[in-house]
């Protein structure tokens, strides 16, 4: 099970790579 605190540490991740 993945916790949706995990699921933004992903989302911010991806973002950091964009950026």
């Amino acid at each position: 099970r993945l916790d949706n605190s995990e699921n933004i540490v992903l989302f911010i991740s991806e973002m950091k790579e964009i950026l």
